[in-house]
């Protein structure tokens, strides 16, 4: 069932419809926003979240770990010299990229050589990605790497680049997160992030089955570490 209505501030009334055209013994959350969340916690239906919940919602949810990612991500950018670091992240922010960003400037705030985060929006279409890359690049002081948070980034961000003369990772480097299977495709390789899709995906299961049989999660939340695949994408920044 996928519903266009991630983007409603008000999906009451489409989430009864929902749930009355689809009775389910349990629900999986996928790239839900808070206000989805809150309905089905306020109701108390056997769901779960694939992801992280926001603060105030106290479902059960199985999730990758973002902030080590992103601490690991910002300690590599650093170490080639990095200082201006860009992040995507969408005009509603996702739990998962509020933990990458506390990650990143956990980083910053480690190594203390100065280093700034630049944040940047995404309207969830190529025309806003192009936009943002336009106002970054002509910032005196511009991000000389970037932080991708959606894989959905990756492919407008290289093509923007590629289209302006920009070279990956001479001018500016990248790293994605989270994973995505094409990215195998690539040469020379992506450098990002992944799970262990075993454990992943055996932990939803686990915890569907349980409410399912129950009505409810027996199991605790739990958080898939993420492992850094090298590539070619990171270099040491422009001088």
């Amino acid at each position: 069932v996928s519903p266009d209505i991630y983007h409603l501030r008000d999906p009451e009334h489409q989430l009864e419809n929902l749930v009355l055209t689809h009775p389910s013994a349990a629900w999986v959350l996928y790239a839900s926003s808070g206000p989805i969340q809150r309905w089905f916690a306020k109701r108390g239906l056997p769901a779960i979240i694939h992801g992280w919940p926001y603060p105030d919602v106290g479902l059960p949810y199985v999730t990758k770990d973002w902030e080590p990612a992103g601490f690991h991500a910002g300690l590599q950018f650093i170490r080639h010299g990095h200082k201006n670091i860009g992040m995507f992240e969408y005009v509603e922010r996702g739990v998962g990229a509020m933990l990458i960003e506390k990650g990143l400037r956990r980083a910053m705030d480690t190594a203390g050589n100065g280093a700034k985060l630049l944040m940047f929006k995404d309207e969830r279409t190529p025309e806003s990605i192009a936009k943002a890359y336009e106002a970054a690049f002509k910032l005196k002081e511009r991000p000389t790497a970037m932080v991708l948070t959606s894989s959905n980034h990756l492919l407008t961000s290289l093509s923007w680049l590629v289209s302006k003369g920009i070279r990956v990772p001479e001018d500016v480097s990248l790293v994605v997160l989270p994973n995505d299977t094409w990215y195998s495709e690539f040469y020379p390789p992506l450098c990002h992030y992944k799970p262990n899709t075993k454990s992943f995906s055996h932990g939803i299961a686990e915890r569907v089955l349980e409410l399912v049989e129950y009505g409810r999660v027996i199991r605790k939340p739990l958080e898939v570490p993420v492992e850094f695949v090298s590539g070619a994408t990171i270099g040491p920044a422009p001088s």
